[in-house]
C-alpha cells in the first residue's frame, strides 16, 4: 500500500493536475463564480451529468448543492488513481510503475478519456514494448481524424509526443555501450550536498565513445542527467544533488550506482 501511494504521488504532480483541469474543463462549465461552487453540467458524451473536471456522476441527484474547487480537485485525484488501477489491471500494462513519469501521465490522460481498451493495438504494442509503433497507432482512430474539437486533438497530440519521446529514448539507449557495475567505483561515500562525486571506470572497458549518467530519487523520480564523450581515462566527475537522501545513478542505462548524500 505504501508503494502504491508513493507512485500515485509521483504521477499526480501539481503540473499534471493543472493540465488535467485545463483539458477536462477549460471553459469552466458548471462553475458558479458568485457561489464559488461547481454544479453538475451536461456531459458531451451523453448519459449522466458531469461535474467540475470530468467527474461522471452516479445519479442525477448527486452534488445538487454544488462542491468547492478543493473538493473538485480531490475528485480529480481520485479519478486519476482509478485510471492508474485500470491501466495496471484492466489494460494489463504490468510495467507501468517502471515507465518514465511523462509516459505514465500520458497513459493516465488517455485512459481518463476512455481512449485505451485492453483489445486495442495501441495497448498491445505497449504490452509488447513496441514503443516505436505506439504513437502512430494511438492517433490512427476516427475520433482524432474527425473531431472538430481542437482541445481533444491537442490533448491527444500531447500524449502521442510523450510516446514518441520514450520510443526515441529507448532507441538511443540501445546504441549505448553497456557497462557492468563491477567495473565501476564511486568516491567518496557518503558525500555532502553539492560535493563533487567521482566515478572511476576500470581501464579494461575503455575507451567508450559516450557515457550518460541519469540520477533518480525516491520512487524513481528523474533528477538530472550528465553526459561525457570520448571517455579514455575513466574518471567521471559531477556535483552531488543538493538535497540529502539516497539516489540511484544509472550509467548507460545498465550499471546501477548508489549515491548517499548527507
Amino acid at each position: 500500500m505504501i508503494q502504491l501511494k508513493t507512485i500515485l504521488l509521483e504521477v499526480i504532480t501539481s503540473d499534471f493536475i493543472d493540465k488535467m483541469k485545463s483539458w477536462e474543463n477549460s471553459v469552466l462549465k458548471g462553475w458558479d463564480a458568485d457561489k464559488e461552487k461547481w454544479f453538475p453540467h451536461r456531459s458531451l458524451e451523453g448519459g449522466l451529468p458531469t461535474i467540475a473536471y470530468g467527474h461522471k456522476l452516479s445519479s442525477n441527484t448527486q452534488y445538487k448543492t454544488g462542491i468547492s474547487d478543493s473538493e473538485a480537485v480531490k475528485l480529480l485525484r481520485d479519478d486519476i488513481s482509478k485510471a492508474i488501477n485500470k491501466i495496471k489491471n484492466t489494460l494489463r500494462i504490468s510495467n507501468f510503475d517502471s515507465l518514465p513519469l511523462y509516459v505514465q501521465q500520458a497513459l493516465v490522460n488517455a485512459t481518463f478519456r476512455g481512449e485505451l481498451k485492453s483489445t486495442h493495438r495501441t495497448v498491445e504494442h505497449i504490452r509488447n514494448n513496441n514503443w516505436n509503433k505506439v504513437a502512430s497507432e494511438y492517433l490512427d482512430n476516427d475520433e482524432y481524424r474527425t473531431t472538430n474539437d481542437s482541445g481533444i486533438r491537442k490533448r491527444m497530440k500531447w500524449n502521442a509526443r510523450q510516446f514518441e519521446k520514450y520510443a526515441a529514448a529507448l532507441k538511443f539507449s540501445s546504441s549505448l555501450m553497456k557497462i557492468d557495475k563491477d567495473n565501476v567505483k564511486v568516491y567518496p561515500i557518503p558525500v555532502t550536498p553539492g560535493q563533487e562525486v567521482t566515478i572511476i571506470l576500470d581501464r579494461s572497458i575503455l575507451p567508450i565513445d559516450e557515457i550518460q549518467l541519469e540520477i533518480f530519487g525516491i520512487a524513481g523520480k528523474f533528477i538530472k542527467k550528465h553526459r561525457w564523450n570520448s571517455v579514455k581515462l575513466g574518471k567521471l566527475q559531477f556535483p552531488a544533488p543538493k538535497t540529502p537522501g539516497v539516489y540511484t545513478g544509472l550509467l548507460n542505462r545498465s550499471a546501477s550506482l548508489q549515491i548517499y548524500v548527507r
